[in-house]
Protein backbone atom coordinates (compact mmCIF):
# COMPACT_ATOMS: atom_id res chain seq x y z
CA UNK A 1 0.00 0.00 0.00
CA UNK A 2 3.15 2.50 1.13
CA UNK A 3 4.63 1.72 -2.43
CA UNK A 4 1.54 2.51 -4.45
CA UNK A 5 0.86 5.62 -2.27
CA UNK A 6 4.48 6.37 -3.29
CA UNK A 7 3.58 5.58 -6.80
CA UNK A 8 0.93 7.62 -6.68
CA UNK A 9 2.54 10.72 -4.97
CA UNK A 10 5.42 10.83 -7.85
CA UNK A 11 2.65 10.32 -11.04
CA UNK A 12 1.60 13.43 -9.83
CA UNK A 13 4.52 15.18 -9.14
CA UNK A 14 5.58 14.29 -12.83
CA UNK A 15 2.14 15.13 -13.92
CA UNK A 16 2.68 18.70 -12.18
CA UNK A 17 5.39 19.05 -13.83
CA UNK A 18 4.39 18.57 -17.59
CA UNK A 19 1.43 20.80 -16.90
CA UNK A 20 4.08 23.89 -15.41
CA UNK A 21 6.08 23.33 -18.17
CA UNK A 22 3.45 23.20 -20.66
CA UNK A 23 1.88 26.55 -19.16
CA UNK A 24 5.50 28.35 -19.41
CA UNK A 25 5.40 27.59 -22.95
CA UNK A 26 2.51 28.72 -23.71
CA UNK A 27 3.22 32.11 -21.54
CA UNK A 28 6.53 32.34 -23.62
CA UNK A 29 4.52 31.55 -26.77
CA UNK A 30 1.62 34.82 -26.10
CA UNK A 31 4.80 36.97 -24.99
CA UNK A 32 6.63 36.36 -28.22
CA UNK A 33 3.90 36.53 -30.30
CA UNK A 34 2.46 40.03 -28.69
CA UNK A 35 5.68 41.55 -29.55
CA UNK A 36 5.55 40.76 -33.06
CA UNK A 37 1.87 41.29 -33.76
CA UNK A 38 1.87 45.59 -33.83
CA UNK A 39 4.62 44.68 -36.46
CA UNK A 40 2.52 43.21 -38.48
CA UNK A 41 1.06 46.86 -39.70
CA UNK A 42 4.01 47.24 -41.52
CA UNK A 43 3.70 44.20 -44.04
CA UNK A 44 3.22 45.94 -47.44
CA UNK A 45 -0.16 44.38 -47.76
CA UNK A 46 -1.46 45.35 -44.66
CA UNK A 47 0.00 49.19 -44.93
CA UNK A 48 -1.74 49.51 -48.94
CA UNK A 49 -4.92 48.36 -47.36
CA UNK A 50 -4.44 51.05 -44.52
CA UNK A 51 -3.55 53.91 -47.12
CA UNK A 52 -6.83 52.67 -49.19
CA UNK A 53 -8.69 52.82 -46.27
CA UNK A 54 -7.77 56.55 -44.74
CA UNK A 55 -8.68 57.72 -48.43
CA UNK A 56 -12.19 56.42 -48.63
CA UNK A 57 -12.66 58.44 -45.59
CA UNK A 58 -13.80 61.94 -45.41
CA UNK A 59 -11.98 65.22 -44.15
CA UNK A 60 -12.60 65.97 -40.80
CA UNK A 61 -13.89 69.42 -40.93
CA UNK A 62 -12.75 70.36 -37.34
CA UNK A 63 -8.67 69.19 -38.03
CA UNK A 64 -9.14 69.07 -42.03
CA UNK A 65 -7.61 65.88 -41.67
CA UNK A 66 -8.32 62.37 -42.63
CA UNK A 67 -9.26 60.15 -39.86
CA UNK A 68 -7.58 56.69 -40.04
CA UNK A 69 -9.00 53.22 -39.95
CA UNK A 70 -9.76 51.26 -36.46
CA UNK A 71 -6.91 48.81 -36.34
CA UNK A 72 -7.52 45.52 -34.16
CA UNK A 73 -4.70 43.02 -34.02
CA UNK A 74 -4.80 39.86 -32.04
CA UNK A 75 -2.27 39.07 -29.52
CA UNK A 76 -1.40 36.04 -31.17
CA UNK A 77 0.28 37.25 -34.38
CA UNK A 78 -3.09 35.50 -36.40
CA UNK A 79 -5.21 38.08 -37.43
CA UNK A 80 -5.51 42.01 -38.04
CA UNK A 81 -8.31 43.66 -38.71
CA UNK A 82 -8.93 47.32 -40.18
CA UNK A 83 -12.38 48.43 -40.27
CA UNK A 84 -14.35 52.76 -41.36
CA UNK A 85 -17.70 52.97 -40.44
CA UNK A 86 -19.57 55.79 -42.60
CA UNK A 87 -21.86 57.28 -41.18
CA UNK A 88 -25.02 59.08 -42.49
CA UNK A 89 -25.08 57.66 -46.40
CA UNK A 90 -27.81 58.21 -48.87
CA UNK A 91 -28.10 54.92 -50.03
CA UNK A 92 -26.09 51.69 -50.20
CA UNK A 93 -24.94 52.97 -53.50
CA UNK A 94 -23.56 56.20 -51.71
CA UNK A 95 -20.30 57.37 -53.22
CA UNK A 96 -18.12 57.35 -50.07
CA UNK A 97 -19.08 53.66 -50.01
CA UNK A 98 -18.36 52.59 -53.17
CA UNK A 99 -15.17 54.41 -52.88
CA UNK A 100 -14.55 51.92 -50.12
CA UNK A 101 -15.70 48.91 -50.98
CA UNK A 102 -13.87 49.59 -54.90
CA UNK A 103 -9.97 47.82 -53.85
CA UNK A 104 -11.71 44.74 -52.94
CA UNK A 105 -15.33 43.92 -54.78
CA UNK A 106 -14.48 42.16 -57.60
CA UNK A 107 -11.23 40.77 -56.35
CA UNK A 108 -11.02 36.97 -56.02
CA UNK A 109 -8.25 37.27 -53.37
CA UNK A 110 -10.41 38.21 -51.16
CA UNK A 111 -13.26 36.17 -49.05
CA UNK A 112 -16.47 38.54 -49.20
CA UNK A 113 -19.52 38.17 -46.33
CA UNK A 114 -22.02 40.80 -46.35
CA UNK A 115 -24.25 40.98 -42.61
CA UNK A 116 -27.91 43.25 -42.73
CA UNK A 117 -28.97 44.79 -39.57
CA UNK A 118 -32.66 45.48 -39.66
CA UNK A 119 -33.08 46.08 -35.75
CA UNK A 120 -33.14 49.82 -35.97
CA UNK A 121 -34.90 52.44 -38.43
CA UNK A 122 -31.37 53.27 -40.30
CA UNK A 123 -30.16 50.61 -42.62
CA UNK A 124 -26.61 49.06 -41.52
CA UNK A 125 -24.89 46.68 -44.08
CA UNK A 126 -21.09 45.28 -42.96
CA UNK A 127 -19.31 44.57 -45.38
CA UNK A 128 -16.33 41.79 -44.55
CA UNK A 129 -13.12 40.88 -47.09
CA UNK A 130 -10.30 38.35 -45.78
CA UNK A 131 -7.26 36.79 -47.23
CA UNK A 132 -4.95 34.85 -45.89
CA UNK A 133 -0.80 35.94 -45.75
CA UNK A 134 1.89 34.28 -45.87
CA UNK A 135 4.94 35.57 -43.66
CA UNK A 136 8.25 34.18 -45.59
CA UNK A 137 9.38 31.17 -43.78
CA UNK A 138 12.53 31.21 -45.03
CA UNK A 139 15.11 33.82 -43.95
CA UNK A 140 16.99 34.29 -47.38
CA UNK A 141 13.55 35.67 -48.75
CA UNK A 142 12.92 37.58 -46.11
CA UNK A 143 15.03 40.99 -46.86
CA UNK A 144 12.09 42.12 -49.21
CA UNK A 145 9.81 42.26 -45.63
CA UNK A 146 10.58 46.00 -43.91
CA UNK A 147 13.23 45.15 -41.49
CA UNK A 148 11.18 45.76 -38.19
CA UNK A 149 8.97 42.89 -39.25
CA UNK A 150 12.07 41.03 -40.30
CA UNK A 151 13.59 41.56 -37.27
CA UNK A 152 10.61 40.66 -35.20
CA UNK A 153 10.13 37.36 -37.28
CA UNK A 154 13.68 36.14 -36.25
CA UNK A 155 13.71 37.06 -32.65
CA UNK A 156 10.40 34.76 -32.73
CA UNK A 157 12.09 31.98 -33.63
CA UNK A 158 9.85 28.93 -34.32
CA UNK A 159 7.28 30.72 -32.95
CA UNK A 160 6.89 32.93 -35.80
CA UNK A 161 3.84 32.51 -37.44
CA UNK A 162 3.49 31.15 -41.16
CA UNK A 163 0.73 33.62 -42.13
CA UNK A 164 -1.86 35.50 -40.49
CA UNK A 165 -5.02 36.32 -41.88
CA UNK A 166 -5.94 40.50 -42.68
CA UNK A 167 -9.78 41.13 -42.37
CA UNK A 168 -11.35 44.54 -43.59
CA UNK A 169 -14.29 45.75 -42.37
CA UNK A 170 -16.45 48.86 -43.71
CA UNK A 171 -19.53 49.64 -41.70
CA UNK A 172 -22.39 51.61 -43.80
CA UNK A 173 -24.94 53.18 -41.86
CA UNK A 174 -27.68 55.12 -43.96
CA UNK A 175 -29.71 57.58 -43.58
CA UNK A 176 -32.83 57.08 -41.00
CA UNK A 177 -35.21 59.36 -43.75
CA UNK A 178 -33.18 58.55 -46.39
CA UNK A 179 -35.77 58.04 -49.24
CA UNK A 180 -33.70 55.73 -51.18
CA UNK A 181 -33.17 53.28 -48.97
CA UNK A 182 -34.69 52.01 -45.47
CA UNK A 183 -36.08 49.21 -43.41
CA UNK A 184 -39.32 47.80 -44.88
CA UNK A 185 -41.11 45.02 -43.19
CA UNK A 186 -41.46 42.11 -46.03
CA UNK A 187 -43.27 39.15 -43.53
CA UNK A 188 -43.64 38.11 -40.91
CA UNK A 189 -41.75 34.86 -39.55
CA UNK A 190 -43.61 32.33 -36.54
CA UNK A 191 -41.20 30.68 -34.32
CA UNK A 192 -42.15 27.81 -31.67
CA UNK A 193 -39.02 27.51 -29.29
CA UNK A 194 -39.40 23.73 -27.35
CA UNK A 195 -36.54 24.02 -24.67
CA UNK A 196 -36.27 20.41 -22.42
CA UNK A 197 -35.80 21.47 -18.87
CA UNK A 198 -33.26 19.17 -16.80
CA UNK A 199 -31.78 18.53 -13.35
CA UNK A 200 -29.38 16.83 -11.65
CA UNK A 201 -31.04 14.11 -9.46
CA UNK A 202 -29.34 11.57 -7.62
CA UNK A 203 -29.98 8.44 -6.02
Amino acid sequence: MKNQTKTTRAEAREALTRASAYALGNLRRVHTLSALAPHLLTHPTVAKVYTKLTHALPVDAGSGLRPGPWVDISQTADLVRLGVTLYDLDSLKDERLLAALAPFVGDDTWETETSDWTYTERPNRDYSFEQRIGLDADANARPRLPAALRQALERSGDDAPQAFSLRVVICAYVKSDSPLCRVVVTGVKEEIVRKEVKEIVCA
